[in-house]
């Protein structure tokens, strides 16, 4: 079955949108999706990565790059 483990908002144009999706080592126990994706902001096209568990998403620390 799937599993519904949040939503984020993803910005889909050109080569941007959700980049990469990777699962934590030891996601038996420690259960974390860290997906990486684009997004509008300051007028321009960024890219983050945030850090899912279950149902609530939080940024991970860390930086964003312009494109």
């Amino acid at each position: 079955g799937v599993t519904l483990v949040g939503e984020i908002a993803v910005l889909e144009q050109g080569e941007s949108g959700l980049m990469v999706m990777e699962f934590h080592p030891d996601f038996a126990n420690q259960p974390y999706v860290y997906p990486a994706h684009s997004y509008r902001g300051g007028g321009s096209v960024k890219n983050r990565l945030v850090r899912a568990r279950r149902r609530r998403v939080s940024r991970v620390p860390s930086r964003s790059y312009e494109r």
